[in-house]
């Protein structure tokens, strides 16, 4: 399996192909999915690893060979076998993203915990000066955290070898009652309390920023090593593989026939008659025209929301204060309407106008394959 791990894999995310494995594939797929996620890799490295297994698997279903014969009784001994051979590099660039992502939620948590004082008419200056202890904060967040993640990772470990039959929402559970007792712990302590000098609030932000900027020149460092460019981005998709937007409209394709199933299901307990295929594919194209007026409407609320904000801190405070706090709710606004609004909404339109040109639909299998032409 190693020395072929470098050939191309299916076209596609490995998780378009999920639902083509058996139930003993599936699981088994599932197991070493989970397994994997509590390792420190990087991105392209755990997509590319189980791309590759994916189309292992899908051979050897299709050939009759049963799943034990790749990989044997012992599921835990396999899973370290199969990333036996990934670099040091890509666990240090692992590290690196997960590090990455926990400064920028500590950046966000600060940005939105100065925004009250601002509020107050406090100007920027002093607020970054006024003393809290939001930075030890900061560090026990981080250290704690990762202490967690550690435990959280090591027990999922050993239930994805043990478990006969291993779930997904397993894994979530698990998280969730170790950092619930792990912090609760503090709490159980005697005369627990952070008796710690003042510091001014500025330097927990500046520590997230310091942080990113030393992730970002290791990192660039490590692409110029690899001989890429220095703001080089690692492809997080693996080889052969499809853009996320094709994997969301697979993801999109799969939802729609569930929801022909569910609202024919609604309707047939309502005593209604179900929709046929050509019934449905109206009321989507219907729902999909309607769809950009109600995110202008919900566009249009929210803008009026934030400008009732803006409005009330610019009766109390300076004029530099409120920019400021403007251009920090506008920040917040678009990354809020893109997530949920205008992404979405642009996305399904693109799928309509797949399925039109095409002139096949998301009951069709053949449009599969036309996403993958369109975004290969």
């Amino acid at each position: 399996m190693k020395e072929k791990k470098q050939e191309e894999i299916r076209t596609g995310l490995y998780s378009d192909y999920r639902s083509r494995l058996d139930e003993e594939y599936g699981q088994t797929f599932d197991k070493v999915e989970e397994w994997c996620l509590t390792q420190t890799l990087s991105s392209a490295e755990l997509n590319e690893s189980l791309g590759y297994l994916m189309d292992v698997f899908l051979e050897a279903q299709t050939n009759g060979v049963p799943v034990r014969k790749i990989t044997g009784s012992d599921i835990g001994s396999f899973c370290r076998g199969f990333l036996s051979d990934v670099s040091p590099l890509s666990r240090v660039r692992g590290v690196l993203e997960y590090g990455r992502s926990i400064a920028w939620i500590f950046l966000v948590i600060d940005a939105v915990m100065l925004l009250p004082s601002l509020g107050d008419g406090k100007g920027l200056w002093a607020a970054l000066c006024e003393e809290s202890a939001q930075f030890y904060g900061t560090v026990i967040g981080l250290v704690l955290g990762s202490l967690l993640t550690v435990i959280s990772n090591a027990v999922v470990r050993q239930m994805v070898c043990r478990m006969k039959k291993y779930r997904k929402i397993y894994r979530a559970i698990v998280y969730v009652i170790v950092n619930t007792v792990g912090i609760g712990v503090l709490w159980l302590i005697p005369d627990f309390e952070l008796d710690v000098p003042g510091v001014p609030f500025g330097i927990s932000p500046l520590v997230c920023v310091v942080w990113l900027t030393i992730t970002r020149l290791v990192m660039g460092l490590m692409n110029v090593a690899a001989g890429r460019r220095f703001f080089a981005k690692e492809d997080k998709r693996g080889t052969g593989q499809l853009s996320f937007r094709a994997s969301v409209l697979h993801s999109m394709v799969e939802e729609s026939r569930k929801m022909y199933e569910k609202d024919n299901a609604k309707r047939e307990k309502k005593g209604q008659s179900a929709f046929t295929q050509e019934e449905y594919l109206e009321k989507y194209r219907e729902d999909t025209k309607n769809s950009f007026l109600f995110m202008w409407i919900e566009l249009v609320f929210c803008a009026a929301v934030y400008l009732g904000f803006i409005v009330s801190v610019a009766l109390t405070s300076a004029l530099m204060d409120t920019l400021i706090f403007t251009l920090i709710l506008a920040v917040i606004f678009m990354l809020f309407s893109l997530t949920l609004f205008i992404y979405p909404v642009r996305i399904r339109r693109q799928f309509q106008q797949i399925m039109d040109e095409s002139g096949k639909s998301f009951f069709d299998d053949d449009i599969y394959t036309i996403i993958d032409e369109t975004f290969l």
